[in-house]
């Protein structure tokens, strides 16, 4: 009777530990960079933007209190100065955040500024986030890739001047001595 007795307790603990698991609500989501794989010239700062989505197939709201941390890293070095966010604060823009079920919030990842000129070249850094109380993973990982032209140099105005005249000089002397001819 006893043993009875602690089977069935067993049983019930178990039973209510497994359906309270199974009725919390499940958030699933998932984020891009916006702007990614584009070109910049060999000065320019880049802004890296983002979306994040709360999929459609979320049970509940992802609100800024799932924000756990972001990461940012570079391999191989990026010749760029790196800045969190739109001014260094990357966490407030998603103060007060509330996506329900299918929609989505665009944001500043983060700011590069070159360190002098960039070479020509394709460069990449990656980037992370971590929520807390999401599924199917708390953290998701993205490449930012994008693309530097070289600086096109001008040509300076006195050679390109001298040039010219010294072309027309020839052309009218060349003309003049066919005449004469």
């Amino acid at each position: 009777m006893k043993r009875k007795l602690i089977l069935l307790v067993i049983m019930f603990a178990c039973s209510i530990i497994f359906f309270s698991n199974r009725a919390q609500a499940a958030i699933f989501w998932d984020w891009n960079f916006t702007n990614n794989f584009q070109t910049f010239g060999s000065t320019d700062s880049i802004i890296a933007k983002g979306r994040i989505t709360n999929l459609a197939t979320s049970d509940s709201n992802l609100t800024f209190q799932n924000f756990g941390t972001a990461s940012y890293g570079n391999a191989p070095a990026v010749p760029y100065q790196f800045a969190w966010g739109d001014s260094g604060q990357f966490f407030l823009q998603f103060f007060g955040l509330d996506l329900a079920p299918g929609q989505s919030f665009d944001f500043v990842f983060g700011n590069l500024t070159p360190y002098g000129i960039t070479p020509p070249g394709f460069y990449f850094f990656i980037a992370g986030f971590q929520l807390e109380g999401v599924e199917p993973d708390s953290s998701i990982r993205r490449d930012f890739y994008f693309k530097v032209n070289g600086l096109v140099s001008p040509t300076p105005e006195p050679s390109a001047l001298f040039l010219v005249s010294f072309g027309l000089f020839g052309l009218f002397l060349n003309r003049k001595r066919t005449r004469l001819a």
